[in-house]
């Protein structure tokens, strides 16, 4: 690696670690590259404006707005009620009510900070009145989040698609049984905390009448994630079509159905769409002359000859990965690393024969244990901020919730049929 490459990666450390916005450290290390070698800066401008110039990458603004329109529009109280009548009952039932409200807001939002925040909001309060501290509500709250870029729509899933060229269907299908499952081990972590601690209290007994007008209440809500994936599957509209359908479904929902949204709420509606597209928006165009500049300098290539030369098993590859992964997850937003990341990881991936799907999926369960872990944990801040829950209180929490993710996330690495199963089964086994 030359002197160039090092300036590159370097410059981009010391502004991230100077705190600097991740897209303005991204774009101005590109810069400072540039100017350093003497090549024009216009290059810079010109990747940025045509690096995004992708049709799959429009699908990320419409699964935003869908989430807005959901937070907007009552169906994270409806969901709430349906969870309390399927887990309510359960030992530490308010935390089970939690984990499955959250499970499903992931088949709507796509996005882990989205779903924290509008569960933040109805549940820690309801798990405090019900005896439970209020830094395990927001420590159950933040360790549910995690389920949303795993089970689709998933907007992390479409960033990697993009990146990679691989099927944002075969991802999406690929995501479900993991993100099914990995409810299912928060839940069981749930349980076992709340018998130790005295989290004893139930809801109500289960009720079939109960579910039944849960069910009722929520289903229009439920049946967005359906129209997406079996309009993939069936071939009816594309990913990126289909969250263009999404968005007019959650709008039709939100007012003419449930009628919590007014017409007066479309605009700051549009305008938060906007703001949290743009924030994606600005990441993914800085970071496409950087990956461009890496990729001139052959470190993709230089990494993947390093790697290789001290192993080609597949199985220690992805274990030196993912502890690449989960260590920078500590300091960097899950979003800058894998646009950093997998320009460098793919090479070393399809060279050893790692199938594509069944990495972006363990690419998110991994990013998504960052999100969890301080000093960055974006998802400890968000839930701290709504709830007031002091950081170093719900980092205590989450600690068993952190370990049951990466023993999680291992099984699924290593037993890589939990996650091509579905797709190959719904859509065949590519050739």
């Amino acid at each position: 690696m030359d002197g160039f490459s090092i300036l590159l990666l370097a410059t981009l450390v010391v502004l991230l670690t100077i705190n600097l916005p991740v897209a303005f450290a991204i774009a101005l290390s590109s810069l400072v590259f540039l100017v350093a070698k003497g090549l024009p800066i216009q290059t810079l401008v010109q990747r940025l404006v045509n690096g995004t110039d992708s049709f799959p990458l429009l699908a990320i603004p419409f699964f935003i707005l869908v989430g807005e329109l959901m937070n907007r529009g009552g169906i994270t109280r409806r969901l709430v009620a349906l969870a309390s009548a399927m887990v309510g009952h359960l030992t530490g039932g308010l935390a089970h009510v939690n984990i499955v409200t959250n499970t499903m807001m992931s088949g709507m939002s796509g996005s882990s900070v989205a779903d924290a925040a509008g569960i933040a909001k109805v549940m820690v309060p309801v798990m405090k009145q019900g005896g439970y501290s209020r830094s395990f509500a927001a420590a159950v709250t933040a360790a549910g989040a995690t389920i949303a870029p795993i089970i689709p729509p998933s907007i992390g899933m479409i960033i990697y698609a993009a990146m990679t060229g691989t099927s944002v269907g075969r991802l999406f299908m690929g995501g479900i049984v993991p993100g099914v499952l990995l409810s299912v081990s928060l839940m069981c972590v749930a349980y076992w905390v709340c018998r130790s601690k005295g989290y004893t209290s139930r809801g109500a007994k289960f009720s079939w009448m109960a579910l039944f007008a849960g069910f009722r209440e929520s289903f229009f809500a439920l049946m967005l994630p359906l129209i997406v994936l079996f309009g993939i599957r069936g071939g009816v509209f594309t990913p990126t079509e289909a969250a263009a359908v999404a968005a007019v479904y959650a709008f039709f929902i939100g007012v003419f159905v449930y009628r919590e949204i007014k017409i007066a709420d479309v605009p700051k509606i549009l305008s938060d769409a906007a703001i949290g597209t743009a924030v994606i928006g600005l990441i993914m165009a800085a970071a496409i002359p950087f990956g461009w500049l890496l990729t001139w300098q052959r470190v993709p290539q230089m990494v993947t000859e390093g790697v290789i030369s001290m192993t080609n098993d597949p199985s220690v590859i992805y274990f030196l990965l993912i502890m690449l992964l989960l260590a920078l997850g500590c300091f960097m937003d899950s979003t800058a690393i894998m646009i950093m990341l997998v320009p460098i990881m793919l090479p070393i991936i399809t060279n050893v024969g790692i199938d594509l799907v069944h990495f972006g999926v363990v690419l998110m369960i991994s990013l998504m244990v960052g999100g969890l872990t301080p000093p960055f944990g974006i998802l400890l801040f968000t839930v701290s901020g709504i709830t007031g829950a002091p950081i170093m209180s719900v980092v205590r929490e989450v600690l068993p919730f952190i370990g049951a993710l990466v023993v999680f996330l291992f099984i699924v690495t290593y037993l890589p049929s939990i996650v091509l199963f579905l797709p190959d089964l719904m859509m065949g086994t590519p050739r």
